[in-house]
């Protein structure tokens, strides 16, 4: 066919209907070369064998080569031709020359056009664009047994069906050599996508870009339809991949295995919205940055079930869904096999990750318990970048690389959803869980950190849960926890962190676990670190350190327990400031228990930088505490006071067991129970609501005042020194030791106060009693001192011993000196009105109010006589010395004087009238004859009386 212009043809043809040849060890050599040198013809229909318009051709044995112009080919079936060949050898040599071509003209009446090939052995030579088989156009199909195919040129496909076209390969072999070469091709047109079923076949490509199966691609951006079969694919080259699919194509692998090594080489790639569904397939990825399973863009589908999925390069990712792509898995293995870092640091290691989806809307779901592990450094089980979200149900993820997370969520929008997933990690810095900016939902499965902390500097430690990333600009790192299960076993790890620094940047985070298990087994290792802005909210769920502290805050931290039990072998909770301006808020709620500890609950810490951090330490209703709170930093004798506060509250309900020192309020709502041990300073206030109890076992230092509520009852035992006001409303307070007062003290609704009748009392300000309230302690030797003035109102009762620097005053209220037999000393009278209750007893003593300065109005109170404690006894006709004044005068006389009706009952005594001198009121008792009768007396009884009453005041 050599011609200098060129020329169309067929060495042999059959054409027509019932046009039949046949050829059997046939030898046939086509040469269309332009006699014109340099010139390359393009040749339409130049072919060895070919069969048309209903001719049919059986080719059995012998060879066909064809060489020469464009478009020369070996055999060729179009428009109703149909050709069978078996045990034939096909051979071209030029470019664009296929072996094989079923064609049908598209602008023609679609007619069945078919090519059977049986164990042919086709090779094409041609440089560029040299095809096995063509399958062009709807109509036209192929039908290919145990067919080996072996192409060498650029973009020579072993098998190309497009346009509507069919094809179906079973077993036999296809090897392409040249860049961009596809062992099988397909793609569409305007009749419809080009589908081949190929089942058992083994395909080899060498050479960059080139594939396995492609369907669909960048110069055909059309639709293909490929369905494959326990095929064998190996692929060698930079970007090449097993199956490629694109452009709306869709693919199916049944059984399938597929080999890729070579730079981004990856085992399925589907972009520009293919689809590719994988059942009990194989995939084996090679080459740096090469990918098991790629989907990417939206609109592309990658479904894999039973599927085992290995890669083995640096930044070898085994499924990867990219900017939008969609990734299902069921069951099956994926596994990043690069061990460079496994274990322990090595450069900036292997970074691959065994299931990586980043961008918008792309996303990977993982059911039916598959299997994830990754060997090398940095090489993570799961990781959500930049928007992606991976679902992951019933699978087990293990990695085995330094800082080789098993679950990673990165960048504001990425979320993982964890369903009963085991994560196990066994690598230096191996932590289980990390959200930066993301968030991590972990609902059921478990967490165990084998790693130890790095070994080189900055010996970085393996974690549990890990949130942070947040800044003025960004989003918090979130994890949430529900019925989890995390344990660390390394030296100095934590089992969750939110918060933490990047650097020399602080970035916050926050977990939030619920019915879950948290347990530290490792030297120096705490259940939880927040830090830095962090938050941890824990509900009905446990926190274990086998060896160290419970939980540790670093500068601003929010912690908050629900349901919650803190153990730790050190101090349950440890706050630490480095910068100043921080804050610490800590709420243990109901249910919650921090009991056991080495009787620490809060230990505070500063830096010099630290001194004005406050903290904010809560026991809500139904927590139980238990350990000492400390903050002493920056105190001493010569510094007793600094910016930084502890504020601890116990709220109503809650109890709590231990000593303070360094702190600044304690607050106690109702119901509260606040027992304190040590009797440490604390630097502000004590408050109580009502029904509480209060409870100093050792004394007391408080720097501001105590406020307690009705209900409640407050026990000062040992040294007390409280700087402010004592305000109590329906309260009892019993000081049992020396008591120093620094303010005021006021008593309402009823309340009663007693201080101690040995070691002395000493209160700063005034004393007001209201509401039937009480006060009493102090004796004669050592009587309580009031630096301010005493005011008893409606009902109340101030008793005790007393020396009042300032002014008695008050409405309705009872003076009762002693505890016992007593003296009140006042400075001066202000206008009391109400009454004075004198207590005498049979040793001639009585109670004694005296004034030292000025005079001392009586006509607004009234006298009552009684017997010391009701039962003292009394003196007849003794004069007991009950009020004086010492510069001024009295004034006027008591407005009523009675003896009491209780400790008198039944007695035949009468009180006296009143002695009044100009500074001193005496009274004194006598016989009441007034209702005795003795007239029937005999002279006995009558001497006997007479005795008694001769006695005098030597006899009661």
């Amino acid at each position: 066919m050599d011609h200098p212009e060129g020329m169309n043809g067929r060495t042999a043809r059959a054409t027509g209907v019932n046009a039949n040849l046949l050829l059997i060890d046939s030898t046939i050599d086509l040469s269309a070369h332009s006699t014109d040198s340099g010139q390359d013809y393009n040749h339409s229909f130049t072919a060895g064998i070919g069969a048309d318009s209903g001719g049919h051709v059986d080719i059995q044995g012998g060879s066909i080569t064809a060489s020469g112009s464009k478009r020369s080919v070996g055999m060729q079936a179009n428009d109703g031709g149909s050709i069978r060949a078996s045990d034939v050898q096909i051979t071209t040599h030029n470019h664009f020359g296929h072996a094989v071509q079923v064609y049908r003209n598209p602008s023609e009446e679609e007619v069945t056009t078919h090519i059977e090939l049986d164990r042919v052995s086709i090779e094409t030579l041609g440089e560029n664009y040299s095809l096995g088989v063509q399958v062009a156009n709807k109509g036209a199909s192929l039908s290919m047994t145990d067919t080996d195919i072996i192409t060498a040129g650029t973009a020579s496909s072993g098998v190309e069906v497009f346009n509507g076209a069919r094809a179906e390969l079973f077993k036999g072999t296809i090897t392409t050599k040249g860049d961009a070469a596809a062992g099988v091709r397909v793609y569409g047109g305007n009749l419809g996508s080009g589908a081949a079923i190929v089942n058992g076949t083994q395909i080899r490509t060498r050479g960059s870009y080139a594939s396995g199966v492609l369907a669909g691609d960048a110069a055909e951006p059309t639709s293909g339809v490929v369905n494959v079969s326990n095929v064998d694919i190996a692929t060698l080259g930079e970007r090449a991949s097993g199956f490629e699919v694109a452009h709306g194509s869709s693919l199916s692998s049944t059984a399938s295995s597929v080999h890729t090594e070579g730079e981004r080489a990856h085992g399925v790639y589907v972009h520009k919205g293919g689809s590719a569904t994988l059942n009990g397939s194989s995939l084996s990825a090679d080459g740096l940055h090469s990918y098991g399973l790629y989907a990417s863009g939206s609109d592309s589908t990658i479904s894999a079930s039973d599927t085992n999925v290995i890669t083995h390069g640096i930044r070898g990712y085994g499924v990867f869904a990219d900017e939008g792509g969609v990734i299902s898995l069921e069951g099956g293995a994926i596994t990043t096999a690069n061990s460079t870092g496994k274990g322990t640091q090595n450069g900036d290691g292997s970074r691959a990750y065994a299931l990586y989806a980043s961008g918008d809307e792309s996303r990977i779901t993982t059911q039916g318990g598959s299997e994830i592990e990754t060997l090398g450094q940095r090489a993570y089980g799961a990781y959500a970048d930049h928007g992606g979200h991976i679902e992951l149900n019933d699978a087990t993820i293990t990695t085995h690389g330094f800082m080789a997370y098993g679950l990673y969520a990165n960048y504001e929008g990425s979320t993982i959803d964890a369903n009963n997933v085991s994560i196990t990690t066994t690598g230096e810095v191996g932590d289980g869980v990390w959200a930066w900016n993301g968030v991590v939902n972990l609902n059921g499965g478990s967490i165990t950190v084998g790693g130890e902390p790095n070994s080189n500097y900055p010996h970085e430690v393996a974690n549990g849960l890990v949130a942070v990333g947040g800044t003025e600009s960004e989003a918090q790192g979130t994890i949430n926890a529900n019925g989890a299960r995390i344990i660390t076993m390394g030296a100095n790890s934590a089992g969750v962190v939110a918060g933490a620094r990047n650097g020399s940047e602080p970035v916050s985070g926050s977990i939030n676990l619920t019915g879950s298990w948290v347990e530290v087994q490792g030297e120096k290792s705490v259940a939880a670190r927040v830090n830095y802005g962090g938050t941890l909210n824990a509900t009905d769920s446990t926190m274990h350190s086998i060896q160290s502290h419970g939980i540790v805050m670093t500068d601003d931290a929010t912690v908050h327990l629900v349901g919650t039990d803190v153990e730790s072998a050190k101090a349950s909770l440890v706050s630490n400031f480095n910068a100043s301006g921080q804050t610490q808020n800590i709420i243990i709620g109901s249910g919650s228990t921090l009991t056991t500890n080495d009787g620490t609950l809060l230990q505070v810490n500063r830096s010099s930088a630290g001194m004005d951090g406050l903290v904010n330490l809560t026991l809500q209703a139904g927590s139980n505490s238990r350990g000492d709170i400390i903050d002493l930093d920056g105190l001493s004798p010569d510094t007793p006071t600094r910016t930084g506060k502890t504020n601890f509250t116990v709220d109503s309900g809650a109890s709590w067991v231990g000593l303070v020192r360094g702190i600044n309020d304690v607050n106690m709502e109702d119901e509260a129970s606040f027992v304190d041990e040590g009797g440490a300073p604390i630097a502000g206030n004590v408050t109580a609501g009502e029904n509480s109890t209060i409870v100093f076992n050792n004394g007391a230092t408080i720097g501001g005042g105590v406020s307690t509520g009705t209900g409640t009852r407050g026990v000062f035992n040992g040294v007390t020194r409280v700087g402010g006001d004592i305000v109590g409303t329906g309260s009892a307070l019993s000081f049992n030791g020396l008591a120093d007062i620094g303010g005021s003290v006021s008593a309402r609704s009823r309340t009663s106060i007693a201080f101690s009748v040995i070691e002395p009392t000493v209160i700063g300000g005034d004393v007001q009693l209201d509401q039937g309230s009480s006060l009493s302690g102090g004796s004669q030797t050592a009587p309580i001192t009031i630096g301010g003035n005493a005011k008893v109102n409606s009902g109340s009762t101030l008793g005790g011993n007393l020396f009042v620097a300032g002014a008695l005053s008050g409405d309705g209220g009872v003076l009762s000196p002693g505890n016992s037999i007593g003296v009140h000393s006042y400075a001066t009278n202000a206008g009391f009105s109400g009454a004075y209750t004198a207590e005498i007893n049979s040793a001639g003593l009585s109670d004694l109010i005296i004034v030292r300065d000025g005079d001392f109005d009586l006509s607004g109170i009234d006298l009552t006589i009684a017997q010391e404690n009701g039962n003292g006894g009394y003196l007849l006709n003794h004069a007991y010395t009950i009020l004086r004044t010492e510069t001024g005068d009295l004034v006027s006389e008591f407005a009523s004087e009675n003896l009491d009706p209780t400790s008198f009952a039944n007695a035949r005594i009468k009180l006296d009238p009143a002695q009044y001198g100009q500074k001193v009121v005496k009274v004194s008792l006598s016989v009441d004859e007034t209702n005795i009768e003795k007239s029937s007396w005999s002279s006995n009884q009558h001497a006997v009386y007479q005795g008694v009453i001769s006695a005098g005041a030597e006899n009661p």
